[in-house]
């Protein structure tokens, strides 16, 4: 509930929770006396003075640095309204970065019912009586703030002109350590390669160069369990790393120019500058090589290519997100996350035309009877269930995927016990016959609709999720709320999930039911 603050005196805050936010200051900030310890120490002595109640734990305390989007703590606070009533601050430029930040968090704090009490300036914020001085001082801190950061990246810049690295030290590389005249070691401000990671950054460029696609560099290092600094190789590593001119001895300023900088681009200082440095890896000549090498395999998107059922697909082998992909010769494909970014699947990737054209002949399955609309009618005069074990049930869904994922259950297992819970709970979800009107209509000849014109939305109307076995066999799973449809409207099928052979897609009347009422295959 929103807290008035407009007539709020800080007398009038005596008996109200107390929490305290203290946010990290930089060097500066510190050698001028506000270093978080007298932070506290100051919101502790206010809290005091105005007969707060203090609110266990007491303090909020940021020690991110950078322009992050937001302050994660303060969104706590935010999160803990109710636990506490007044958030004291030691001063308004310690509480946002900027005045869009600080007025959005204040509005927010506001209708949070929290009040917000600034140490240094003595000030309720949002009172009438300092409204005024909130405003000038939001004003004066963004602007100090800007002029901080001018002189930072001031210095970051004449930095890099010196030739000195600035920033997180790339892979393979290390911080070069000399002697000093007192017997210490310490950076100079360069890089040496890393020994043990340089044979790495070798053998992707050459694997590169003789052709080798990044997914397969990726699954070749994850196989040999190669360090990656404690994460799992991944495409996108792999192409930052070829793209990186540092590993051929050239260190490039403002590589990817952001709107953000604190120069103008006119500065002759400031443009995107390359200097040569002593540190390299690779050859200046391999370097662009691969750089002609490895974009040539992924020509740019076509204009209207979609994959509609990315959305609803998941591997059958190691249950990862399918995603769309593409060749050079512009044929799509849908294949394993897993498999593209970590290379940890060995699932093989399936021709979108064939994974879609399976979709296709699932929807012609269904026929709608001439009384269907007869049907729906009994249905909304039928009693509903009663409720039963749903929590239970669900709790039993995430205990299963937890076994799964500490691999104490293996995959056929856990897939077969999941699907029974699932349809357990989708016994017990009562039928609505609104929606399965809606979705009676939607189903009433959609599958030639399908295949002249995939609408990207269809799928995940109709389906939880779409599994793939192998390369010719997928698995439909139709959603809870359509398993009424399909068993009291529709042409008498099995409401349990449907598997279709993928193959070329070819007239509807050429896919025929087999023995078994849960599969389809194409005749």
């Amino acid at each position: 509930m929103t807290r008035q603050t407009r007539h709020l005196r800080p007398s009038d805050l005596a008996g109200l929770r107390w929490r305290g936010f203290a946010r990290e200051s930089t060097e500066e900030q510190t050698a001028r006396g506000t270093p978080v310890e007298r932070q506290r120490k100051d919101i502790e002595r206010a809290a005091e003075e105005l007969q707060l109640v203090p609110a266990p734990p007491l303090w909020y305390q940021s020690t991110g640095s950078g322009e992050r989007e937001g302050i994660p703590e303060l969104q706590q606070a935010l999160l803990d309204a109710g636990q506490f009533d007044v958030l004291v601050c030691f001063a308004t430029s310690r509480f946002a970065r900027n005045r869009a930040e600080a007025v959005r968090m204040k509005a927010a704090f506001a209708k949070a019912g929290l009040v917000i009490y600034f140490v240094s300036e003595r000030m309720v914020s949002g009172a009438y009586s300092s409204s005024l001085q909130e405003g000038v001082g939001e004003v004066l801190d963004e602007y100090s703030n800007e002029e901080k950061k001018l002189y930072v990246a001031g210095g970051l810049r004449e930095r890099q002109l010196a030739g000195k690295w600035v920033g997180s030290i790339p892979y393979a590389l290390r911080k070069q350590l000399v002697d000093n005249a007192d017997g210490t070691r310490s950076w100079d401000g360069t890089l040496e390669p890393e020994p043990t990671e340089t044979p790495i950054i070798r053998r992707i460029f050459a694997e590169c160069l003789a052709g080798h696609s990044m997914p397969d560099i990726a699954l070749g290092l994850n196989a040999e369990s190669l360090n990656n600094r404690g994460g799992p190789w991944r495409k996108s590593t792999i192409r930052r790393m070829l793209s990186n001119p540092i590993y051929c001895g050239r260190m490039v300023r403002y590589r990817s120019r952001s709107a953000a900088h604190y120069f103008n681009e006119d500065d002759p200082k400031d443009g995107k500058q390359s200097l040569d440095v002593e540190w390299a890896i690779i050859s200046p000549s391999d370097w662009q090589a691969a750089q002609s090498v490895f974009p040539g395999r992924r020509p740019a998107m076509k204009q209207g290519r979609s994959y509609p059922l990315s959305a609803v697909l998941f591997c059958g082998l190691c249950g990862g997100k399918m995603q769309g992909a593409y060749n050079g010769k512009g044929d799509r494909y849908y294949r394993c996350g897993n498999r593209a970014e970590t290379g940890r699947c060995a699932g093989p990737s399936v021709k979108a035309d064939a994974i879609e054209g399976a979709f296709a002949d699932w929807l012609d399955t269904f026929r709608l009877p001439a009384d269907w609309r007869l049907a729906i009618a009994k249905l909304r005069e039928a009693p509903k269930p009663a409720s039963t074990n749903d929590a239970k049930l669900r709790r039993h869904l995430e205990k299963l995927k937890a076994l799964f994922l500490s691999t104490d259950m293996e995959w056929p297992e856990y897939a077969a016990e999941r699907d029974r819970t699932r349809q357990k709970l989708a016994e017990n979800v009562p039928p609505d016959p609104d929606a399965i009107e809606r979705i009676a209509a939607v189903l009433a000849d959609v599958g030639p609709l399908w295949r002249n014109d995939p609408v990207p939305a269809l799928p995940a109307l109709l389906l939880d999720r779409a599994i793939i076995h192998g390369r010719d066999t997928v698995e439909f799973e139709p959603k809870a709320s359509l398993r009424a449809l399909l068993e009291k409207v529709c042409v008498p099928q099995s409401p349990r999930a449907r598997s279709r052979r993928c193959a070329t897609p070819s007239p509807p009347s050429s896919t025929t039911v087999t023995s078994s009422p849960s599969k389809v295959s194409r005749t």
